[in-house]
């Protein structure tokens, strides 16, 4: 399995606990890794915040980047 696309397959519907959840641990057979010893518990919950709420906020050539098609 491949590791998941959050910006194909948005996580702007799972609530923020959860999107937490996923960078914290990682999951597992999908080559996502855990940020757990990587980045501190605020970073992890801001982006956990950004993937729920800030992509709408990104000024227009960030948000035209972020809403780009990626390929398979």
């Amino acid at each position: 399995m491949r590791p998941p696309q959050f910006t194909k397959n948005g996580v702007g519907d799972d609530p923020i606990g959860e999107t937490y959840w996923k960078i914290e641990h990682g999951l597992r057979f999908t080559g996502m890794p855990s940020f757990k010893g990587t980045l501190r518990e605020d970073q992890i919950r801001q982006i956990a915040y950004f993937l729920k709420h800030g992509s709408k906020h990104l000024p227009p050539a960030a948000a035209a980047m972020w809403n780009e098609p990626h390929g398979d």
